[in-house]
Formats: structure tokens, C-alpha cells, sequence
């Protein structure tokens, strides 16, 4: 059976799956149209219900997509999404208690889930429970060993329930893990009230990335100043990575004392004595001896053209 969009004239599909695409796309108008075809043959869909909420909460429709979502609940108690949904709007309610029993019946449905551990320690944490708190999380990360994101994601948490020591040891695991981790907590405004302690600025201020032994290297002085990435190095560097169309991370990490780009090799620059450095590193897998001289060279060669013309 096709259903026929009113907006947009397409021939849609009816189906649980293609609702559930149309809530993923973030079109609810188009997964309310389709729901509604579905349950005015099968009132009792509870997978239809559950989407249908989703979409009228995505409207802002709270009261709607409320009502529905625990009638989809009632329905079929198994909707794992529907728990977590459930635990979202307690949660969002201040209601913990609540929001904490819905997380366990997602746990329940699913207990090998990544995210069982990492809801119910939010949760607990909010909640005041320090201790339960801390064990769920290092379940979590037990879980999820070397994974920079979930270090993060528990630094996050910490950081929201005011626990600064915590979030900031386990901030500098991800940073560890994953340098970029540093870049986008400076941006992350859960971690805002962090921002005047010391250990916090230290970690946002310290190039910890610890280099393999048999990595790629190469550097080279310039007379363009760094000047805490307001002087005329950084942008002579972008200029050559846009002029030879090497693609890189447009996401530019920059601090008083050095700036970090990524792509197919890394990207430091810094102030010394004799001018602005510009060191290149990658992995010894990423490039043969050869191409790594050619590869360098190119870069060099067009960051000492571009620096003239930004002069």
C-alpha cells in the first residue's frame, strides 16, 4: 500500500519501517502522515503508537505524544524505545525517581545494551547518589575500554552534576584517547562551569598526544609568526591545504601557544625563537619513506609562497 504525501506529491511507502525512516530524517509531518494510515487499520500497533509519539513530541505536541507513548507502553511493555523515551520525559520532568525505573525496564528488555549503565548513572547522579552513580559508569566503561567517546560522555555527566574532580579525570582519559576530545569539550557548554579551574585550563592549554617512536616526522621554520593564531602563519598554512586541496579537518584547534590541524597527517604549529614551526606527523602506515618527503615538501613549499602574500 502507498500513501500519497498532500506536501510533497511522493508516493511513500506505509509502513512501520518507513515511519520510523521519516522520524530518523527528522520529518515528522511525513511519519505522522504514514502512522496515521497505519493505525486506522490497526488501532493497536503499538510500534505505529511509538513512532507516532516520537513525532508529535518532535512538534512540540508533549501532551499528545505523551498520552501516546504510555498507550503504546500498555500495548506492548517490550518497546525498549519506548522506556528510554519514557525515561527522557521524567528526566526532563525532574522526575528521577520515575525516570530511573523506566531505565531499568530498558535494561531489562535489553541487558547487554551500551547504554543501560551510562542512563542509570546519570540518573543516579542526579539524584544525589554518588556512589551507585560511579559504579554504573565504570560498568560502563568496562564496556567500552579504549573508547574515547564513552570517557566523554561520563566526563559530561560528572561535569552537569558537579562533580568537578571526577569529570575532569575522566575529561583527561578521553583527551587521551582521542586529542579532538579537547577541541569540542572547550565548545561543550556542559562544561562551562569548569572553565575558571585550574586543572580544566590545563587541560585545555597542554598538547598531551604522545607520538609513536617509529612515526612520520618533519618540520620547518618560517618567518611568519604563530602569535597565538593571530598571526600570519595559520592562515598561510590553510591557504596551502586549500590551494593544494588536501582535505583536513575544518575544525582548527588554536590556543596562545600552538594550533592543531587534522587530515592525512597531523598539523602543529607553534612559536619558537626563530620563527613560526610547522610540524607534520602521521602514522609510519599511513605513508611509505618516499611519499612522506614528496607529501611534506609539497606543503612546505606552498606555505613559504603563501606567507609572502599574507605579509
Amino acid at each position: 500500500m502507498l500513501l500519497l504525501s498532500s506536501g510533497l506529491a511522493v508516493a511513500q511507502p506505509v509502513s512501520v519501517a518507513a515511519a520510523q525512516r521519516a522520524v530518523d530524517a527528522g520529518d515528522p509531518v511525513s511519519a505522522l502522515e504514514i502512522t496515521k494510515v497505519l493505525l486506522s487499520t490497526q488501532p493497536e500497533n503499538a510500534a505505529a503508537l511509538l513512532i507516532q509519539s516520537t513525532a508529535h513530541l518532535m512538534l512540540g505536541d508533549l501532551e499528545v505524544g505523551e498520552q501516546e507513548l504510555d498507550r503504546a507502553l500498555q500495548l506492548d511493555p517490550a518497546l525498549r524505545q519506548g522506556w528510554l523515551n519514557r525515561a527522557a520525559l521524567s528526566m526532563a520532568a525532574s522526575d528521577y525517581p520515575a525516570a530511573l525505573a523506566a531505565f531499568e525496564q530498558a535494561r531489562q528488555l535489553d541487558p547487554g545494551a551500551d547504554d543501560n549503565h551510562l542512563n542509570l548513572g546519570a540518573t543516579r547522579l542526579l539524584m544525589g547518589d554518588l556512589d551507585a552513580a560511579a559504579q554504573d559508569f565504570e560498568r560502563y566503561l568496562q564496556r567500552s575500554a579504549g573508547n574515547s567517546e564513552a570517557f566523554y560522555l561520563v566526563a559530561t555527566n560528572y561535569a552537569m552534576g558537579g562533580y568537578a574532580a571526577f569529570a575532569l579525570r575522566h575529561l583527561h582519559q578521553a583527551i587521551k584517547l582521542d586529542e579532538r576530545s579537547r577541541r569540542r569539550a572547550r565548545r561543550d557548554p556542559n562544561f562551562v562551569s569548569l572553565e575558571d579551574h585550574p586543572r580544566f585550563q590545563d587541560l585545555m592549554n597542554t598538547d598531551i598526544y604522545v607520538l609513536s617512536s617509529d612515526s612520520h616526522r618533519a618540520a620547518r621554520v618560517f618567518k611568519g609568526a604563530y602569535d597565538g593564531g593571530r598571526g600570519v602563519l595559520l592562515q598561510s598554512v590553510l591557504d596551502a591545504l586549500y590551494g593544494l586541496r588536501e582535505p583536513f579537518d575544518p575544525n582548527v584547534e588554536v590556543t596562545e601557544n600552538w594550533a592543531l590541524i587534522w587530515g592525512r597527517y597531523r598539523i602543529k604549529l607553534r612559536q619558537d625563537l626563530e620563527g613560526g614551526v610547522v610540524e607534520l606527523t602521521a602514522p609510519q602506515s599511513a605513508f611509505t619513506a618516499t611519499e612522506w618527503e614528496q607529501e611534506t615538501k609539497r606543503l612546505f613549499d606552498s606555505v613559504f609562497v603563501q606567507i609572502p602574500k599574507r605579509l
